[in-house]
């Protein structure tokens, strides 16, 4: 008998929720990363770096007082995974530093 395994969107949660923690440091509640994946789903990112396929797309979004890379899945409208800033080529960090100082002024 075969055994019914987890939805996609599920596992997308679980997997983008564990990776906050060990990139970003905090565990999001379950509203908490609805409110991501909205932001998202809306098109509020603070900084939009780059298309990576038809469907998936890397932006920053600024949540929790935090400028938080994810990668989007707009086929599914949920975030797939969260970066470190530190996993950001050189210029995306630069297009962040700028984002930044431009909202600053």
């Amino acid at each position: 008998m075969r055994r019914k395994g987890q939805s996609k969107n599920k596992t997308l949660e679980i997997h983008t929720r564990r990776r906050t923690l060990e990139r970003i440091g905090f565990v999001p509640s379950r509203k908490q990363y609805q409110q991501m994946n909205q932001l998202c789903t809306d098109g509020e990112y603070f900084c939009f770096l780059e298309k990576q396929s038809l469907t998936r797309s890397k932006a920053i979004i600024y949540f929790n007082n935090e400028y938080i890379p994810v990668i989007y899945d707009k086929k599914h409208k949920q975030i797939v995974t969260v970066l470190s800033i530190s996993m950001l080529s050189d210029k995306e960090r630069a297009v962040l530093k700028q984002e930044i100082e431009r909202q600053a002024a």
